[in-house]
């Protein structure tokens, strides 16, 4: 396996440049937004938020794995303030462990535990140590690129799942560096959608929001949308991890 970085970016079999990427991840971030406005009468709850967060708004157990990203300590004082300001609202889940948020590389595997997963698991984390051998030898040899930045685009709700921050690499080479390492674990486990760079605040509760939730939802959502940081990521620090439930990861292996 050759590892370039730098290389210009092929994502799902089409070349996309950084203005494309990030013109599509804004759009979808504020149509997210705006149909909040439309929903108010019915709110959906979806399978994927069934499988992870049960009637009693606690995790469940949630098997599978990722490669992510820590964020500093700093960053992640500046998630949980921005996250205060939901706090009175009580649509959420079980409070996600401030510690736990990353900016996830890539999605592997999930669902619910079964011998079928497990092996397939166990493959995936076979693959992943070797894709993370080759890196630790690359950002030995250019370590230039392991450090990356992101600014974030906006506070946005992702499908009546979970409220998220997203962020887009600030520059061509961090979108450059950030899609080609997406691009590595890619031939790990394919996925149907694109990359979306984020940390999750919340996940919604398992339950149909009723109208007046939904608009103070709303109105909390457009108080914080001026909200604006940035994240330096230090990529010789990704994980390969495993996860029992939307708050409990295991690091499995690390440059």
């Amino acid at each position: 396996m050759t590892v370039n970085l730098l290389k210009n970016v092929e994502l799902k079999k089409k070349k996309t440049s950084y203005s494309e990427f990030v013109t599509q991840v804004e759009d979808e971030q504020n149509r997210m937004c705006d149909q909040i406005a439309n929903i108010k009468n019915f709110w959906e709850v979806p399978r994927q938020l069934k499988q992870k967060v049960g009637q009693d708004r606690q995790f469940r157990d949630f098997f599978g794995d990722t490669v992510i990203s820590p964020i500093e300590k700093d960053e992640i004082s500046v998630l949980e303030n921005i996250r205060d300001k939901f706090r009175g609202l009580d649509i959420f889940a079980e409070e996600i462990i401030s510690k736990t948020f990353h900016i996830t590389i890539h999605d592997l595997s999930s669902g619910k535990r079964n011998v079928k997963l497990e092996e397939k698991v166990k493959s995936n984390e076979e693959k992943c140590r070797e894709i993370i051998d080759e890196l630790k030898n690359y950002f030995e040899k250019k370590p230039d690129e392991a450090i990356v930045k992101l600014r974030s685009t906006r506070i946005y709700p992702v499908s009546n799942i979970a409220l998220l921050v997203g962020f887009n690499p600030v520059t061509d080479r961090d979108y450059k560096i950030m899609l080609n390492l997406y691009q590595l674990f890619e031939n790990v486990q394919f996925l149907r959608y694109a990359p979306r760079f984020h940390v999750t605040l919340n996940y919604f509760q398992s339950r149909s929001l009723k109208h007046m939730e939904i608009e103070d939802f709303e109105k909390v959502l457009l108080a914080t949308r001026d909200f604006s940081m940035e994240l330096t990521l230090d990529l010789k620090r990704i994980e390969y991890q495993h996860f029992l439930n939307m708050n409990h990861y295991e690091c499995k292996y690390k440059i």
